[in-house]
């Protein structure tokens, strides 16, 4: 599955615990990409059936060596040492181990604690966004983190600062009857709660609100808010406003057929209000009567900025949580429809291999060619591209990525996004044969291309593979004299391949 153009949802509308919660009630995998209003807060949390199993953060804070050195695991001298040890072949807690600076289950307890302050930060977040790229995690073995996931939300809800938030959170039940669920997600017998917790709980008869049960549950206010906003998440309390509900931005839910929603049905409908139920059943019957770009209200040969702006136009009017009013409640489920459909609908236009598929099976579609032009294709890659490098210049090499992939997508026979989106995947040890094959294809494309040789000319020195490095770095110099960078790494591979006269003597070979 590609993940295409960041589908994203906003956290205003469901926070991370609810998130969490839905995809352990529902036993779902994935990746749930966060990012903080600012666009520069990144979070990732690896999800495997329903079970939080890792997480990672682009803070300086968050990385597992300053977070061992501020918490005095490790010394400033440790930490300087494993730093020079990195070699793209072994993870920092690996080193530490090597050095003797931790035993393996010191390191355990560390990674665990690491993962939970990724994931407790993300807790706090009142604004920003959010996306769902739902498949199995691809971890490696000593990564995966084992979590009893009730234990680690209660946790880290019981963390919370952010006491806006968490008023926020209740207000959408706000002098409600808080009852118990029939089937909650976890019984309340299981729950790690504290004997407070557990009176406090005993109070809920059904039929008092938050505000009611307060003066009788021996809990500070606060306590109090955190436990409630817990047992809501985890669906072991109710009321009745409805829960928030995750919808995955790159399904396509199945298309079982609803009851046909009926334009009218009450009274007192002013004529504002009837036209509004009007242009949502429209929409709903417009699933099985149009095609994806009368759908979405676009031209078969619509730009990427065109296809995005009709997609947030569409959520914004289309959205469940955005079409709350007491008029429009029984039309939710068509709701839920139209916004599965919006979003299956951009994901195939936006992804230039399936939109190809698509065309193809239409044939009754009329005002579009079979397929598109070279010319168009890298006229729409110009977009993607222009973004990736905003990315770039901003340092938020996660959305470059996906953009750049997006643009070599449309126009793969294009050098320079190939460059690129290796020199980003150059970035990560584990992306380095994906960056080699981007790197070799630009050239392929363009020989004379010197920032292409001397890309993967630095990433074979990386890999320790010299010959090469020094071949692609000639060929650099030669199309590019003035290629300092080049000149300096091939200066640096040349010295380290030189043994003096003494040496040829005793025997010593290059590289010993």
């Amino acid at each position: 599955m590609d993940v295409v153009d960041f589908q994203t949802q906003d956290l205003a509308q469901m926070r991370v615990p609810w998130i969490l919660c839905e995809m352990f009630q529902n036993k779902r995998s994935g990746t749930l990409h966060i990012m903080g209003s600012n666009r520069k807060f990144g979070r990732r949390i690896y999800i495997r059936r329903g079970s939080v199993c890792f997480a990672l953060s682009n803070q300086e804070a968050d990385r597992f060596g300053r977070l061992l050195l501020e918490t005095g695991i490790i010394t400033e001298d440790q930490f300087t040492r494993a730093i020079l040890k990195m070699d793209g072949k072994k993870r920092f807690g690996q080193i530490l181990l090597d050095m003797e600076c931790l035993t393996p289950e010191e390191l355990n307890t560390h990674l665990d604690r690491q993962v939970k302050d990724i994931v407790f930060s993300t807790f706090e977040l009142d604004s920003g966004l959010y996306f769902l790229e739902e498949q199995d995690p691809q971890l490696p073995a000593d990564l995966n983190r084992t979590f009893d996931f009730p234990k680690l939300l209660i946790e880290g809800i019981r963390s919370i600062r952010n006491l806006i938030l968490l008023d926020n959170e209740l207000s959408r039940f706000a002098n409600e009857p808080i009852k118990f669920n029939p089937n909650p997600t976890i019984p309340m017998r299981d729950l790690p709660l504290t004997p407070d917790e557990g009176y406090a709980l005993s109070r809920v008869d059904g039929h008092s609100s938050f505000e009611s049960l307060l003066p009788i549950t021996r809990m500070k206010e606060d306590e109090f808010r955190r436990l409630m906003y817990a047992m809501f998440c985890l669906n072991v309390v109710s009321a009745q406003t409805e829960r928030p509900q995750l919808v995955n931005r790159f399904d396509h839910f199945g298309q079982d057929e609803l009851e046909p929603p009926k334009v009218g049905i009450h009274k007192d409908l002013t004529s504002a209000q009837g036209k509004e139920r009007e242009v949502i059943i429209k929409k709903y019957l417009e699933m099985k009567n149009e095609n994806l770009w009368n759908f979405l209200e676009v031209p078969p040969k619509c730009t990427t900025k065109e296809l995005r702006e009709s997609f947030l136009k569409h959520n914004k009017i289309y959205h469940p949580d955005l079409c709350n009013a007491e008029h429009l409640k029984d039309l939710r489920p068509y709701l839920n429809k139209i916004l599965s459909h919006v979003n299956y609908a951009f994901n195939v236009l936006n992804d230039p291999t399936k939109r190809e598929e698509y065309m193809n099976s239409v044939h009754s579609v009329q005002d579009f060619q079979p397929s598109l032009s070279s010319k168009e294709r890298a006229e729409m890659a110009l977009e993607p591209y222009k973004m990736a490098i905003k990315y770039v210049h901003e340092e938020d090499f996660f959305n470059a990525h996906r953009y750049l992939e997006q643009a070599v997508r449309l126009a793969p026979d294009e050098p320079r996004y190939l460059i690129e989106l290796g020199k980003i995947e150059m970035r990560n040890p584990n992306w380095a044969s994906k960056a080699r094959a981007h790197l070799n294809k630009a050239i392929e494309l363009d020989a004379t291309n010197a920032r292409a040789h001397y890309l993967i000319a630095r990433l074979y020195a990386e890999q320790g593979h010299k010959p090469p490095a020094i071949n692609h770095l000639k060929q650099a110099l030669e199309f590019d004299p003035m290629n300092d960078e080049a000149a300096d790494l091939l200066s640096s591979l040349r010295d380290e391949n030189k043994v003096s006269f003494m040496d040829r003597l005793r025997g010593k070979k290059t590289g010993d």
